[in-house]
């Protein structure tokens, strides 16, 4: 897979390269905070305000920092899941700035010596995919395309994004503004997440659209939830994102000034705000309205545009010097290798080896991928017969599986993710959620019915509903038998319905028409067949019976 750079193509015609930037804030996963005994901030908004803090992370006198070696061991993962270099030597500093939620005056971070650099994320998910963003203005978003043929002159690039460094760092609290109390407005503090461990993920502006920049975040929680380093839970503030968007006239060299767009909570979001501010900015630039200038940017969700928060006059000095109270974190060569033995199979090597083994065309292969819920578990159960269900024969499926590879990811992919995608939740995304929300055997247990010729596909699909939507207890045969759906195989018992249906008088005008000609009324006798029978008929057989007594030559008066 290969991707083309896009332009931005501004009022007055001229075409503006796009390059974007990320700065990932990943909550990681643990019991405790980075450098506290305190329990980690849980995503749940029913959590008392300050109920999670200790007296270090309230930044008490005398209180001493004492590092969570379980938030190294996840980072270091993370790091190789992505290539990069792991540092034998790392540290901490202190980055110095005042907010109301930062009660130290400085967050403990890893700026100058971080805990690993370079690497790349692949882009497991297509950037050319269905989600796409959206931007007003008097300016557009075109492909390489659409505006250079085949995209060759632009250049295609490697769809991996490169990756600047990780570091450790701790959360800050939370700032909450009371507008509805009477008299004068208010502002409280919250330390639950202050303290919490974080990794921040930051990559090289080698992104050129908005689409690839929601497909690399897409990518990354799907790795960070493989690692099992972060649930990647955007609507829970688990993952945050920052965006850095510069233009540059077409063609040319080197980067235009950047801007820093904060705090992204969705991937649409994401890429809605990586557009506009795309065209905002190649829109100043043509119309003479002066230069691109630093400055920090939000997000105005109810307008899809960025809004001004704060210019950078400089670069802000922070007084960073190292933490006097943490030694470095030294990672021994064994303990890098140790923890390489424990990563779980990634993505791409995932999506290669399902193509390979079950013979899955590649967009199958990371539709399933790229699932939530550990889909791609999910699906070898399903193909090797962990999902069948108990007392209930399979069928014999293709070669050594119980069930046929391609018949299992279609069904997988072409009915029960829709089905079940808006009740994947958060708390499904972890690697076991799919199982959890619709267990295989379940849907094991329908394939069969469908491959021993119990049930219709059309049935099928009907059964899966209601199993998915509103009986969620009941297996696939419990249902059929309840209303009596399996399917009718007797071929007299299907010749005599049929035969029903094209001599009913209701219909004789219909069937005249078709003598005379209008053969397409076919399907009107099919769909009649389909609706008398509830499905319950193989829909080849009912064609093929239909139109064996649509064809047969009408019978004379003389001779009834």
């Amino acid at each position: 897979m290969k991707r083309a750079a896009e332009r931005i193509i501004g009022p007055k015609g001229g075409a503006w390269d796009v390059f974007i930037g990320l700065e990932v804030h990943a909550q990681i996963q643990l019991r405790s905070k980075l450098f506290s005994r305190s329990q980690a901030a849980a995503p749940s908004k029913d959590d008392e305000p300050n109920s999670r803090v200790s007296l270090f992370d309230a930044s008490f006198p005398g209180t001493l920092p004492v590092l969570n070696a379980s938030a190294v061991d996840q980072a270091v993962k993370a790091a190789l899941a992505l290539g990069c270099t792991v540092h034998r030597r790392s540290v901490f500093e202190r980055k110095h700035y005042f907010y109301s939620d930062l009660p130290h005056g400085y967050q403990i971070t890893q700026q100058w010596h971080p805990i690993a650099t370079g690497g790349s994320l692949p882009l497991i998910f297509d950037p050319a995919g269905p989600t796409k963003a959206k931007a007003g203005g008097a300016a557009k978003v075109r492909s390489a395309d659409e505006l250079q043929g085949d995209g060759n002159d632009l250049g295609l690039h490697v769809p991996a994004i490169g990756i600047t460094r990780i570091q450790l760092e701790v959360d800050s609290g939370k700032s909450l503004h009371d507008r509805k109390g009477k008299g004068a407005e208010r502002s409280l503090v919250d330390l639950n997440r202050a303290g919490t461990a974080l990794m921040e993920i930051v990559f090289e502006p080698e992104i050129r659209s908005a689409a690839e920049a929601g497909a690399a975040l897409r990518s990354l929680q799907l790795f960070l939830r493989r690692v099992g380093a972060c649930d990647g839970n955007m609507e829970d503030g688990s993952m945050r994102c920052d965006l850095n968007v510069s233009v540059r006239p077409g063609g040319t060299e080197g980067l235009g000034e950047r801007v820093e767009v904060k705090n992204m909570n969705s991937v649409r979001h994401l890429m809605t705000a990586a557009a506009a501010e795309a065209v905002r900015q190649a829109r100043q630039l043509e119309m003479g309205e002066g230069p691109i200038e630093r400055e920090t940017r939000g997000f105005d969700v109810s307008k899809g545009e960025t809004i001004h928060l704060r210019r950078k006059e400089g670069s802000v000095d922070y007084r960073f010097f190292p933490e006097p109270d943490l030694p470095p974190i030294v990672v021994t060569d064994e303990h890098v290798e140790a923890l390489r033995a424990t990563l779980p199979e990634l993505p791409e090597a995932t999506m290669a080896r399902l193509s390979a083994e079950y013979g899955l065309a590649e967009h199958l292969s990371r539709l399933i991928v790229c699932a939530a819920g550990g889909a791609s578990d999910y699906y070898e159960d399903l193909v090797n017969g962990t999902g069948r269900e108990r007392g209930h024969a399979a069928g014999e499926g293709s070669g050594p599986y119980r069930r046929e590879p391609k018949v299992a990811a279609n069904w997988l992919s072409n009915n029960l993710f829709g089905l079940l995608k808006a009740q994947l939740g958060s708390g499904d995304s972890d690697e076991g959620g799919l199982e959890r929300r619709f267990p295989a055997e379940r849907l094991g247990g329908l394939l069969d019915l469908l491959s021993e010729g119990t049930v219709s596909s059309q049935t099928a699909k009907n059964v899966l509903r209601e199993m998915a939507l509103e009986d969620h207890s009941s297996t696939a045969m419990e249902i059929v038998e309840a209303k009596d759906l399996k399917q009718i195989t007797d071929q007299a018992e299907i010749e005599s319905l049929c035969r029903g249906i094209v001599q009913d008088p209701r219909h004789a005008k219909q069937l005249a028409s078709y003598r005379s000609g209008k053969t397409n009324l076919s399907k009107f006798f099919m769909g009649q067949a389909f609706k008398a029978t509830r499905g319950r008929v193989d829909g080849k057989v009912v064609e093929t019976c239909v139109m064996k007594l649509l064809q047969q030559p009408e019978p004379s008066a003389a001779n009834p």
